[in-house]
């Protein structure tokens, strides 16, 4: 093949590994004998051609690239009806509750301290969430942020 012509070979097949039958006979890296090859000589390196070891056959005339046809559609349902018998069948599962709206759970004062507890957040940056956060209606009418600016002063 010309290099010119061709930038890349396709490939029919990858390099599939099959699990070896036989480890003496039929293993792939036990049968290559590389001891005594360096840097230099690896070029000369015989790899056994195994049925565990396929190897690539490059495309050309006489091997045509194969070509898709189609895909088979995958419903929701079967999809849906595989998952739920799944589920029916192990025992242990515990299904978490999951609201289905998308509506926000917004913020109220004592997870909004929390959160600012967890990520240990300064004065200043604990004031700058609350702000961001009420800017994006995700806090409670009730919940208030300015508390941070002072949270420092002892009475």
């Amino acid at each position: 093949m010309d290099k010119r012509n061709h930038k890349e070979f396709k490939f029919w097949n990858s390099n599939d590994i099959e699990r070896a039958t036989n480890h003496i006979s039929d293993c792939y890296f036990c049968m290559a004998n590389i001891s005594g090859f360096n840097a230099k000589t690896k070029s000369l390196i015989k790899y056994p051609n195994l049925h565990s070891a396929i190897r690539p056959v490059p495309h050309s005339i006489d091997v045509p690239v194969p070509k898709f046809t189609n895909l088979d559609a995958i419903s929701e349902i079967d999809d849906c009806e595989t998952r739920d018998s799944l589920i029916r069948e192990d025992e242990d599962f515990i299904p978490c509750v999951l609201s289905r709206s998308n509506s926000p759970q917004l913020f109220n004062q004592s997870e909004l301290n929390d959160l600012v507890r967890d990520l240990d957040l300064p004065k200043e940056s604990a004031e700058l969430l609350g702000s961001r956060l009420k800017e994006k209606n995700l806090l409670l009418p009730e919940t208030k942020f300015y508390s941070y600016r002072n949270r420092a002063i002892e009475f």
